[in-house]
């Protein structure tokens, strides 16, 4: 019997969210940071698994951390050049997601989501007060 030990490309980048959670650690937001824990979680069982009950579980995750970042974004956060940056990255994620910026590598395409995500969220967790 032979073993696939592998390790998906998109578990891999799913990692980047580790750097939010490590981010959100010290800014007192509990439901942003246990967000990003169980989007981490979510998205690493999906990517290595493909099971249909983790996409959904991964979904539901993806929207409550979208959810969670719009509510800070629009409501809770100054308007400032953060808020900017972050309304760019939001563009860029659904641009690469409906457009497929890398048509011809799906891995690639949606590790670049992962990426530009991540980094939206860091925009919002930096314009934070410390809670």
């Amino acid at each position: 019997m032979v073993l696939d030990n592998q390790i998906n490309g998109n578990t891999l980048s799913a990692c980047l969210f580790m750097t939010n959670i490590y981010h959100l650690y010290d800014k007192g937001d509990d439901v942003y940071l246990h967000s990003f824990i169980m989007l981490f979680i979510s998205s690493i069982l999906y990517h290595q698994t493909y099971n249909v009950i983790c996409k959904r579980f991964d979904e539901g995750m993806i929207y409550n951390v979208i959810y969670q970042g719009s509510y800070r974004t629009f409501i809770v956060n100054d308007y400032n050049a953060f808020t900017h940056y972050t309304i760019i990255c939001f563009v860029l994620t659904l641009y690469t997601y409906y457009c497929k910026i890398y048509k011809d590598n799906p891995t690639k395409n949606h590790a670049l989501l992962h990426l530009i995500t991540s980094i939206g969220h860091h925009m919002i967790i930096a314009n934070q007060l410390r809670l």
